[in-house]
């Protein structure tokens, strides 16, 4: 029995970077929508639960806290263009209500998106 344990322990490890590549694909293709993990389980065929411990083991981080990292990496790319009005960087990352896209700019990175832009143009 412990060997087909281990031969099962041997598979996952294999198949694990698969699936999670794929998912950081896919939040990256769709950082833009309103997603979440059930949508993201869906696609990859898998229980959400299931996803979520896997996504958690092979990266360190949640579903949300990985999506909200994401977002936040291309807000701040964006932010450096003076042109984009911050509702649109909003929008562009996901978030419906730029004031909460503020909020949760600022608890991700210390500062507001005009505090951000402000700083580094």
């Amino acid at each position: 029995m412990s060997n087909f344990t281990d031969i099962f322990k041997q598979q996952e490890k294999i198949k694990n970077p698969k699936i999670i590549e794929e998912a950081k694909k896919w939040i990256k293709n769709h950082l833009s929508e309103d997603i979440n993990l059930n949508s993201l389980a869906s696609h990859l065929h898998m229980s959400p639960n299931y996803l979520s411990s896997l996504f958690k083991q092979a990266t360190g981080e949640t579903y949300i806290e990985y999506t909200t990292k994401s977002r936040m990496k291309v807000a701040k790319k964006l932010l450096l263009d003076p042109e984009v009005k911050i509702s649109s960087v909003a929008r562009q990352v996901g978030f419906n209500d730029s004031n909460y896209f503020s909020i949760a700019f600022k608890k991700s990175e210390g500062m507001t998106p005009t505090q951000y832009r402000a700083r580094y143009l």
